[in-house]
């Protein structure tokens, strides 16, 4: 992991926010009146910029309906605006979606770096439509010149000119590095003298049909679109209001359709659209569609002091992550998980690990699991880098293989790592890694060997195999065997299992054995040796960890045979048939 960027789950590197620095400009000593949006799409009196109200920034405009193109939206053409599409060319386009943001970030408290967090950008992009959060914006106060040369009350400062070219130094910088660049730039008049200017800056190469962003209960929606520029291969996956995750094949290397359908359980479908771009991953779209409930419309501002607390009390954080997600469970119906110890230890390696730039491979977290005797059939992984706590919460929950692992209603138990990451822009972070698995319950040993004598019963009677009858010798050394398996892990040392069955060549003709470990032990029930020919059975039952299912795990032996009929010689003893 390095110093600078925010990866921000197991599926991609999310880029962070850039803030560009504006080139200073000499005054020009020309009779110049910088007035905020001349003229053009988004005249000075027609500025809605956002607001911040009850501890949220709130845009001063109603929201989009629809992810997509909106021609209602457009940019100033006229002014500083005109004289910034001159000086930049062809090399990027102005945009609607992306002027109304400008617009609104107008209404920020804050300049230079203090540009608003993406926990804020992503709610402000939704709300215009845009399917990717920006993460390329400018938000600054500039010296302006006003009032004739020479004249009483001259303010000197930048002129339309200088400004133009201010903006246009960091639009063409972005631009060379883009597919399909776009800007919005707007600026307003504060006082006399200062103005401010906002830029947003987007590579739009993802290019989607109009889709609702809330669908109501039942309700389905077509998402289809086209990739732009050198992209090809298209993958879309989202996750519904539960949390399932889905996956649409593409329609050709530049264009996917996927059908997004609204279930009963209000809540948000996640999609996110992913292409390849030079043999690499690049993330094109992820956001989130209202299912039957409205998506915010105001951005909740992050509390004072949350991200130095964040850094300095990870075990906090982790506790903070956890309810996050068991609440979001709640929410949808699913089962609150349980925090195992021991895997949280195994998180917090990998979080320590990834916070100084080590990587871990899938065998490396296999070998740390058996350190801490942890196996189960399926173990998910996800993983982040943010600014807090909340941050964190928020980019994996937007991720829908992440949401999915979170919230994957066979998952009982997870562990979370936190650890103190590497600085991005000069602000702390930390690093998280969420580790989920099933552990089955434990189960009741004297009911489970209770319920296989029944299955082999109807097994036997299903098969016309004839009844077999318990005997308890078997029992006994099935059940010596079984709790072996269990205590070894499934490895018994062959002199032991030897000295286990000897009675087993003393009295009986012949035993056929069954056993070993099952999701359902129940299952060894039927298996095709429960019918062979035999008078006598016993069934042994242990409970331990299995490197296949881990803790209380159920191992089953059972033992099908016949006694000697007589004193037979021992070259005539016929030795345990293992199945």
């Amino acid at each position: 992991m390095q110093q600078g960027s925010l990866p921000s789950s197991t599926e991609e590197r999310m880029t962070p926010r850039v803030r560009v620095l504006l080139a200073a400009v000499t005054p020009v000593a020309v009779a110049s009146l910088l007035v905020a949006g001349c003229a053009g799409g988004m005249a000075a009196n027609r500025r809605s910029p956002g607001v911040i109200e009850n501890g949220a920034f709130k845009p001063g405009r109603a929201p989009a309906a629809s992810y997509g193109p909106d021609p209602s939206l457009t940019c100033p053409e006229r002014g500083v605006n005109e004289l910034v599409a001159d000086a930049i060319g062809a090399v990027a386009k102005p945009e609607g979606r992306l002027c109304a943001i400008a617009d609104t970030l107008l209404g920020w408290e804050g300049t230079g770096s203090d540009v608003p967090p993406d926990s804020v950008l992503a709610v402000i992009s939704s709300d215009f439509g845009l399917p990717q959060p920006v993460r390329r914006v400018v938000i600054k106060d500039v010296n302006t010149a006003e009032g004739a040369e020479g004249s009483r009350g001259r303010v000197e400062g930048a002129s339309e000119k200088d400004v133009a070219a201010m903006v246009a130094e960091p639009i063409r910088s972005f631009a060379s590095t883009a597919q399909v660049p776009r800007y919005g730039f707007v600026i307003q008049r504060i006082k006399k003298g200062v103005s401010k200017i906002a830029l947003v800056m987007q590579d739009q190469s993802l290019e989607i049909q109009p889709i609702p962003r809330k669908l109501n209960a039942g309700q389905t929606a077509t998402l289809s679109g086209k990739l732009l520029g050198n992209l090809v291969n298209p993958k879309v996956q989202y996750t519904d209001a539960v949390g399932k995750l889905e996956r649409a094949e593409p329609t050709s290397e530049k264009s996917f359709t996927a059908q997004l359908k609204c279930g009963d359980r209000p809540g948000r479908i996640i999609v996110s659209v992913t292409a390849e771009h030079e043999g690499a991953n690049a993330a094109l779209a992820s956001f989130p569609v209202g299912c039957g409930t409205d998506l915010p419309v105001a951005a909740a501002l992050p509390k004072p002091g949350g991200k130095e607390a964040a850094t300095s009390d990870p075990a906090a954080v982790e506790k903070q992550l956890a309810d996050m997600i068991n609440a979001e469970r709640a929410s949808a119906g699913l089962q609150r998980l349980e925090v195992d110890t021991d895997l949280a230890k195994v998180a917090r390696s990998i979080s320590d690990d990834r916070a100084k730039g080590k990587g871990i491979t899938s065998n490396e977290l296999t070998r740390r699991l058996q350190e801490m005797d942890i196996s189960a059939p399926t173990i998910l992984v996800s993983e982040a880098q943010a600014l807090s706590g909340e941050d964190a919460y928020t980019r994996l929950s937007n991720s829908p293989q992440d949401r999915a692992n979170a919230m994957n209603s066979e998952m009982t138990h997870f562990g979370i790592g936190v650890a103190p990451g590497p600085p991005v822009d000069q602000r702390p972070t930390v690093v998280v890694s969420e580790l989920f698995l099933k552990q089955v319950p434990p189960p009741n040993a004297d009911e489970v060997k209770a319920n296989l004598y029944k299955a082999i019963s109807r097994r036997r009677t299903d098969a016309r195999a004839g009844a077999v009858t318990k005997d308890p010798e078997l029992e006994q050394i099935a059940q010596a065997y079984a709790s072996q398996m269990a205590k070894d892990k499934g490895k018994v040392a062959k002199e032991k299992v030897a000295e286990i069955e000897a009675p087993l060549y003393k009295k009986f003709a012949t035993v056929n054995e069954l056993g070993g470990v099952k999701s359902d032990p129940l299952d060894f029930a039927e298996e095709p040796g429960i019918v062979g020919d035999a008078k006598l059975v016993g069934v042994g039952v242990g409970v331990g960890t299995s490197p296949q299912f881990g803790k209380n795990s159920t191992y089953v032996v059972i033992l099908l045979g016949k006694r000697q009929s007589g004193k037979a010689p021992a070259a005539a003893r016929q030795p345990v048939k293992k199945k």
